[in-house]
């Protein structure tokens, strides 16, 4: 049987996870992925991934506005009384839990909320190999308003952005411009 307990830092501030070759790390505190890396090489910047909101408009196929970056506000993480009403008990309920813990993997849940939207986040970190992966659900109530998240990346040179498109894969663009992928990027 695993405890969620052995996920915890030694300072208690974050779940955290090391294999024989990645480090994750979630800051409890801010419900903030702030440590990926991956063969001693940190993939994640300053600030950790987050998501946030950014002023859009109603011209929802981007023809005449390609980069939305007017950033309006981030999510933060629900107080115990919000994470208990947005998952239905009656008992508060910490805003980020440890949901599976065991030999292949360890799920862990953050719930965020802003202005009159949430979010329930779920980080699948393998024990065994493999990607990194986060499963999100989103319940909105904004108008022109987009959502972004936001992964501050740390590396430099030879770099692809890659997203799933309707045949296979296609390289993205890196200049700012929104770009649409469907399932993944990497």
């Amino acid at each position: 049987k695993h405890s969620y307990q052995e996920l915890y830092s030694a300072d208690r501030t974050h779940f955290e996870l090391l294999t024989e070759h990645t480090k994750i790390a979630l800051d409890r505190r801010t419900g903030r992925l702030d440590c990926y890396c991956v063969n001693g090489q940190s993939l994640i910047g300053k600030d950790g991934m987050r998501l946030v909101l950014c002023q859009d408009n109603e011209d929802s196929w981007g023809m005449n506005d390609y980069v939305v970056n007017h950033y309006v506000e981030e999510f933060r993480l629900a107080t115990p009384e919000e994470a208990a009403a947005i998952a239905g008990v009656k008992k508060p309920l910490s805003p980020v839990n440890v949901i599976e813990n065991g030999d292949v993997r360890a799920v862990i849940e953050v719930i965020a909320l802003c202005r009159h939207s949430w979010t329930v986040m779920q980080w699948i970190w393998p024990k065994l190999g493999g990607p990194l992966e986060l499963r999100m659900r989103v319940f909105s109530d904004e108008t022109d308003t987009l959502f972004k998240l936001r992964i501050p990346g740390t590396m430099n040179g030879d770099v692809h952005y890659l997203g799933q498109d309707a045949f296979g894969t296609a390289e993205l663009d890196m200049d700012g411009t929104e770009q649409v992928s469907q399932q993944w990027v990497a």
